[in-house]
């Protein structure tokens, strides 16, 4: 009898860190899609920065032939 329920506690603990672990993972998964997506928005932003500065260094090329 005592033997049945040791058994049916560790089943309940392994399913019960099972769970934790499926849950813990979901979190990483989550986690590295949002690490993802803020690499693609900083490499979007330095694009665009780098854009902005290329174009106001032309200008400012321009502005000192023009003078």
């Amino acid at each position: 009898k005592t033997e049945h329920l040791d058994v049916v506690l560790s089943a309940k603990e392994a399913n019960k860190v099972f769970e934790e672990r499926k849950a813990l993972e979901k979190q990483a998964r989550d986690l590295g899609d949002t690490i993802n997506h803020m690499s693609q928005t900083i490499s979007e932003q330095s694009r665009k920065i780098a854009a902005l500065k290329s174009e106001a260094e032309l200008k400012n090329q321009q502005a000192l032939e023009a003078n």
